[in-house]
């Protein structure tokens, strides 16, 4: 009897010391998110906001002034919605609001019912810091309550994506992930890792020098404002970096392969050894494909093709089969790179901006679809078939370990 009563307890809590854990954590109360995706809220209509934001968005330069040359005819001039919009794709629900709290509501919707449980929110700066709000000047924070009331009328996670705003550094971070903590520290929807902390990524963290995230993360390891720290791994260093900066993980977030180091899966297998040696999180990001030519003409090299979705199953096998603490999806609606797994519908409309001077003049934009795939929900359903197999292997890995080799595995952080 004393047998007994010792090793059930026992074999939950040895369960939750896996790195790839179990599918529900005894600690805490906790049950793992592990598929997460990023969001993008900076999206608006006349209709909600009195005029449109993103979707009439600018055409980029390149940083070469010869390159810029051979664009010089649209380079600057904006998008003309609703019919023309910077997307390669066409939204089903159109040019949307991201005030709008029914479209909020339907995005959280989609995203749980995809199987997706945390959306990592894109965040750029307090309000009242100079330069902070996006490229196209949309500030977030005036909006962010939204999002977060949405996740927590729909029963989902939220997480933070902090954007690199002008002359961000190690300290101005600190401080937001606080300001933001004081704001939504009490939501339920609020995403905590096994150990109560909420989890934080830092995008271009590699901007800002090791030795200056150290510094500020050290002086608040061990406290009530601790954090789970992501960051940004790009190059081949990145891991390192991360390591001697004193973040909690990293993440890859590109999804158009061999763009960096950490967006190739070839490399996933060493990058996650690397994590495991060095204990750090590991999530891969994956994502459909990738198509900013309306904004970036001059990017067509790094254009990768959805292949009928086969684009898209290639990166999640390659991510779950990485041993991955968890999976991120670039992205839910970053509609302007064409990352987005959020329906999308046909359309044709005139061309407005950016137009093949061989093509005649009444010749009309046809945007991409998901008809080929077959269904305008086909990436959401994609995503759902992904992420009930990388739950069920999480689970086999788990079943699989011996009773006292868990007992004497040290507990190991869970998303």
């Amino acid at each position: 009897m004393l047998w007994k009563n010792w090793c059930v307890p026992c074999l939950f809590l040895c369960l939750s010391f896996l790195r790839l854990g179990p599918v529900v954590s005894q600690r805490n109360g906790h049950s793992p998110c592990r598929v997460h995706a990023f969001y993008y809220l900076w999206y608006g209509n006349p209709e909600t906001d009195g005029s449109y934001l993103h979707w009439n968005h600018e055409v980029l330069p390149h940083w070469k002034k010869k390159i810029n040359l051979k664009y010089q005819t649209i380079i600057g001039r904006r998008f003309e919605p609703p019919g023309d919009i910077h997307a390669p794709f066409y939204p089903s629900r159109g040019p949307y609001s991201s005030s709008d709290p029914k479209v909020l509501d339907g995005h959280m919707q989609e995203m749980k019912q995809a199987g997706i449980c945390v959306a990592v929110l894109s965040w750029w700066g307090q309000a009242d810091r100079k330069g902070t709000s996006d490229t196209q000047g949309v500030q977030t924070d005036k909006i962010i309550h939204l999002a977060v009331r949405a996740a927590e009328r729909n029963g989902m996670k939220i997480s933070f994506h902090l954007e690199p705003y002008q002359c961000r550094n190690a300290s101005t971070v600190l401080e937001d992930t606080h300001y933001l903590m004081h704001r939504f520290g009490r939501s339920k929807a609020l995403h905590r890792a096994s150990d109560s902390r909420p989890v934080f990524y830092i995008y271009d963290s590699y901007h800002v020098p090791s030795v200056e995230w150290k510094y500020v993360f050290d002086g608040i390891r061990g406290t009530n404002d601790d954090k789970i720290f992501v960051a940004l791994w790009l190059n081949a260093d990145g891991g390192q970096l991360a390591k001697e900066g004193g973040f909690d993980g990293v993440y890859t977030y590109f999804s158009s392969q061999g763009f960096t180091h950490g967006s190739s899966p070839s490399n996933w297998k060493r990058m996650s050894e690397y994590c495991q040696s060095n204990n750090l999180l590991w999530i891969p990001s994956v994502g459909p494909g990738y198509d900013d030519h309306g904004i970036r003409p001059w990017n067509f090299h790094n254009t990768k093709q959805r292949d009928r979705g086969k684009y898209y199953d290639n990166m999640w096998k390659e991510a779950i089969a990485s041993q991955p603490s968890a999976v991120s999806i670039t992205s839910y609606n970053e509609w302007g790179e064409g990352t987005q797994i959020e329906p999308a519908v046909p359309k044709r409309a005139a061309h407005t901006v950016v137009k093949d001077p061989t093509l005649p003049a009444d010749d009309f934009r046809v945007y991409k679809d998901y008809e080929e795939e077959g269904s305008p929900t086909y990436y959401l359903d994609r995503t759902r078939h992904h992420a009930n197999k990388f739950r069920l292997k999480l689970k086999q890995a788990a079943d699989k370990v011996p009773i006292l080799k868990k007992a004497e595995m040290r507990a190991k952080l869970e998303l």
